[in-house]
This record gives structure tokens, C-alpha cells and sequence, in this order.
């Protein structure tokens, strides 16, 4: 019996000290490591000084409670211990909800105020992720803010917080149709970011949508980079009316170094487009990263043939070994436009 009682006092010191370690190793305490320390043998008055000490995210749940209550019988807590360390719980986790729902609250208002990647904005989205997926909760309620300013700070910061769940992966997937352009696209990075096998999949079938402005979906297969977007996102640049998917859609093949004859065909004939002077500039880029050989004298041809945009088109050829391409640099080193003149000696 003597043998028993040290050996289980040494199993309790164990169980504390592995349980004081991880509160002060920078872990967070949640429901499943307090559980297992109360079920190791931890007392009541240690767990209550390590809450007080550390930085906890507690589940208050009818389910998460009737667990705790299910570990301190089996650690062997009193019904008494019991009831005060579920107070606990839901003291400690109505604090936690108080502070998100603030944090949070403040985050929106500095996205109203600041520009993505501002100083300030990155020091406030630092401290947002700090908190981590316990925060994405309360900024999925935030979605619905009319400004577009704050819905693209909320699905900036769900994106790099990376917290992968079925209705996460849903509500961005919805915020990829948003009727504002930059949430959008801030929509396909967020996209990208928590994509799982399916995503690509889902993302083809929406550019089947109709009466949708689909560039935030051209982006986000861009983003993600497989190479099953080739195809669908060459049909949507041949064949959509909207300025905004076609560009996209160019910016995407390059991404993907897409060197199928479908993509480079459609890029080549981007290039030439007679009344879209940001595509024409897309696909020249989008050529440009792929290498694809032909797109210089095509370059070359739109900057003969258009007069706005030239000086973005020909800094494209930068990216070319070809000779065609050095004599017609050297040919407009002193064009009289002093953008064309300054982009091409950049070249």
C-alpha cells in the first residue's frame, strides 16, 4: 500500500509538472488540456492559479461543461470542486467573448480608416492573429458590413488567420461574388489561402455562373495554382464580356505558367484587343512570365497599332531574349513621349 501511495504522488507531481510546463511554454489552455490535467490528478486550486496565469480559450457549452464534469469525477473531484471550476469556465470564457468581440470591433473600424498593408494596418492585423482562429467567429459576423473597406479587412485577416472549416471555406467562397471589385479579390487570396482538394473543383463550376461578376474566381484559381484552372480560365477570357474577369483571367495564366496552345492562343490574342487597354497589358504580363517566344512581335504590334498604354506594353519586352525586341528598344530609347522614352530605357 506504501509503494502505491509514493508511486501515485510521484504519477500527481508528473501531471503537474507537465501540466505547468505547457502554461508557461507560450501554449494556450483550452477545454482539452485542462481536461486532461484534471483527469491526471491535477487539484482544483492548481488549475484555478494556472487560469488565472495563462491565456485561455474556453469553450462554456453545455457539451464542453458536462465533459469537465465528466473529468473531475474521474480524476476524483468533489461535486462541490466540480461546480466551482464550471463557474470558472463560463467566468473566464464571457470574459474571452467580451475581449474578441472588442478586438474585433476595433479591427473593422481600422480597416475603415487605413489602406491594406499600411503600417498601421499591418500593426492591428498582427494583433488580430495573435488570437488566432478564436477570433474568426466574430469576424464572420463582420461580413455583413456595408462598408467594402471593412468586408475586404474582415476577409483579409479569415484568410491569413487560416482557420479551415466547412463554413469558413463557405462564407468566402460567398464573399468571391461580392459587388465590391477589391473584396473580391481580397476574397480569391483568402480562397487560396484555406483551399482543400475540393477547391478548384468548386471553382470552375462557378465560372459557369451567369449574371456574376466571376474576377474574384479567375484570381483565386491564379492563387491556388493547379493546373486544372488552365482550360476553364482560357474559355472565360475568350469568351466573357467583362473587362474585369478577362483581365483576371490573363493574370491567372501567368500565374500558372500555362503553356497549353488553347492559353497561349487567347494570351496572344489578348495582346491585340482593341478596346481593353488593362488586358492588353495583362496578357503581355501574363506571356512574359509563361516565355512564351511569339509575344514580342505581338507586344511590339499592339504598341504600333494602340497609343494608350504603351508605355506599360513595352516594358514587357524586358523579360524576352530576342532581337527583334532589343532593335525596337533601341529604336524608341528616345521617343518623344518622356513615359515611352523612360519605360523603354527601363527595358
Amino acid at each position: 500500500m506504501g509503494s502505491l501511495a509514493y508511486l501515485s504522488r510521484i504519477w500527481i507531481c508528473v501531471a503537474l509538472l507537465s501540466f505547468w510546463t505547457f502554461c508557461f511554454s507560450g501554449e494556450i489552455l483550452d477545454n482539452a488540456k485542462l481536461n486532461k490535467a484534471i483527469c491526471e490528478g491535477v487539484s482544483l486550486d492548481v488549475i484555478l492559479d494556472l487560469i488565472a496565469q495563462s491565456t485561455c480559450h474556453f469553450d462554456a457549452s453545455t457539451d464542453a461543461l458536462i465533459e469537465a464534469q465528466k473529468c473531475g469525477k474521474k480524476g476524483g473531484w468533489t461535486d462541490v470542486a466540480i461546480v466551482k471550476l464550471q463557474k470558472k469556465i463560463i467566468e473566464v470564457s464571457g470574459f474571452k467573448q467580451k475581449y474578441l468581440n472588442d478586438l474585433v470591433n476595433r479591427w473593422v473600424n481600422i480597416c475603415e480608416n487605413t489602406e491594406p498593408r499600411d503600417d498601421e494596418y499591418e500593426l492591428n492585423m498582427r494583433s488580430l492573429l495573435k488570437d488566432g482562429s478564436t477570433t474568426v467567429p466574430f469576424l464572420l459576423k463582420q461580413l455583413n458590413q456595408e462598408s467594402p473597406k471593412k468586408r475586404g479587412g474582415v476577409v483579409d485577416a479569415i484568410g491569413r488567420i487560416m482557420y479551415k472549416n466547412e463554413e469558413v471555406t463557405r462564407q468566402i467562397a460567398l464573399m468571391l461574388m461580392d459587388r465590391d471589385k477589391r473584396v473580391r479579390l481580397q476574397a480569391a487570396r483568402a480562397c487560396a489561402a484555406l483551399a482543400d482538394e475540393n477547391t478548384c473543383k468548386l471553382l470552375m463550376e462557378k465560372l459557369n455562373a451567369r449574371n456574376e461578376k466571376l474576377d474574384g474566381v479567375a484570381m483565386a484559381l491564379g492563387y491556388l495554382g493547379d493546373m486544372k484552372g488552365v482550360e476553364p480560365l482560357a474559355r472565360l477570357l475568350k469568351l466573357s464580356s467583362d473587362s474585369d474577369a478577362r483581365v483576371c483571367a490573363a493574370w491567372s495564366l501567368g500565374e500558372l505558367r500555362a503553356k497549353s496552345t488553347i492559353a497561349l492562343d487567347t494570351l496572344l490574342e489578348a495582346v491585340l484587343d482593341e478596346r481593353d487597354v488593362d488586358l492588353r497589358d495583362s496578357a503581355a504580363h501574363a506571356l512574359a512570365l509563361i516565355g512564351e517566344q511569339r509575344a514580342p512581335s505581338y507586344i511590339i504590334k499592339a504598341f504600333e497599332r494602340f497609343r494608350q498604354g504603351r508605355e506599360n506594353l513595352i516594358r514587357h519586352l524586358a523579360y524576352f531574349k530576342d532581337c527583334d525586341a532589343i532593335e525596337f528598344l533601341i529604336d524608341k530609347a528616345d521617343d518623344d513621349h518622356p513615359q515611352v522614352k523612360k519605360a523603354t530605357r527601363e527595358a
